[in-house]
């Protein structure tokens, strides 16, 4: 299980997407916000981050190697 922080105190509220197969993993995540756990598979993802309101513009993207937490604690 994972979450997410938005700590960008100059960015928008957020969606976080998965860009192998476009599944948006964290939507409208606003400043100072967590979102709730969400199970994935442990693997390597790559990670874009959008604005919420534009799930279209790719604002970053972010290497996210949880493949290494299969099995973990």
């Amino acid at each position: 299980d994972v979450l997410l922080y938005h700590g960008s105190p100059d960015a928008p509220a957020v969606d976080v997407r998965n860009q192998s197969n476009g599944n948006i993993l964290f939507n409208d995540l606003a400043y100072g916000s967590f979102s709730n756990y969400i199970n994935v598979p442990a693997a390597s993802y790559i990670l874009d981050i959008t604005p919420a309101a534009d799930n279209n513009t790719v604002v970053a993207s972010y290497t996210a190697p949880l493949g290494s937490l299969d099995g973990g604690s």
